[in-house]
């Protein structure tokens, strides 16, 4: 297995004042984006589906 790419965790594990080794992040997460660079973050909020304004998703009929 290749080795995983990235900034390690380690120095904030052993030192909560540590420094970040990882000052800039891309992300999504169910259709958001984001990007996180010193401090700062930008994030999209796409639209929500006709499914989702019917209130036909999210809580499944079971859970009702």
């Amino acid at each position: 297995m290749p080795p995983a790419a990235g900034a390690s965790f380690t120095p904030s594990l052993s030192d909560a004042g540590a420094d970040s080794t990882h000052p800039e992040q891309y992300y999504e997460q169910m259709g958001h984006r984001g990007f996180y660079r010193d401090g700062w973050s930008a994030v999209t909020f796409p639209p929500a589906s006709d499914a989702v304004l019917r209130g036909e998703m999210g809580t499944p009929p079971s859970d009702r």
